[in-house]
């Protein structure tokens, strides 16, 4: 490790004492170091909802490193820079502060396969899409919503889940459809299982 780094790396173990110390000035000096880190992370959101602003998304990063007495940065091991560090937490922080915000989608009740999915899925199986999608992960909904009812770009969707590559909206696409799929022929099995008992039993 060169002379320079080691010295940065001192500065770092001072800036991050200092805030964790919670003495006034020195939280001050943390947030003036890197307030610009956090910024620029937050600013690399893409935010679909204008009612989000980067302002929002910035005060949900800083209240990240406050909350549970700065529990985040507690566990900072100091295998990378605490810039760097700083930056992924707050990035992270700011997708997941944007997805709770994004407006509900159509109503349950009305909700079908866009036609987009409809020859994926078939009629028969598109009847039991809004329950199948129910059943997803919150980002897979959103992911779904994003993709074939607000028809967002390849980028769009990118920039919003914080991807690197094209390739892995599109392997998420598929792996989405495989589990909806699978969620709506295993609703269809449980329903005709239950029809097939009650018959039965009559």
């Amino acid at each position: 490790m060169s002379e320079d780094s080691k010295k940065e790396k001192e500065r770092e173990k001072e800036l991050l004492k200092g805030f964790l110390s919670g003495i006034e000035p020195k939280v001050r000096i943390f947030f003036q170091e890197y307030g610009g880190i956090i910024q620029k992370a937050v600013s690399s959101v893409g935010i679909k909802d204008r009612s989000i602003t980067n302002n929002d998304l910035f005060m949900a990063a800083v209240e990240n490193l406050l909350k549970d007495d700065k529990k985040s940065l507690r566990q900072f091991k100091g295998k990378c820079k605490l810039s760097t560090y700083i930056y992924t937490i707050s990035r992270r922080c700011a997708i997941e502060h944007a997805q709770q915000r994004v407006p509900p989608g159509p109503d349950p009740d009305t909700l079908c396969a866009p036609d987009a999915l409809v020859n994926q899925f078939g009629v028969k199986e598109n009847k039991m899409f809004k329950i199948a999608l129910q059943k997803c992960k919150p980002w897979e909904q959103i992911f779904i919503r994003m993709m074939f009812y607000d028809e967002c770009s390849t980028m769009e969707i990118l920039d919003f889940f914080g991807w690197k590559s094209e390739n892995t909206v599109y392997s998420q696409k598929n792996k989405i459809i495989k589990k909806l799929k699978t969620y709506t022929k295993r609703l269809q099995y449980l329903q005709v299982s239950e029809t097939c008992h009650k018959e039965k039993r009559n």
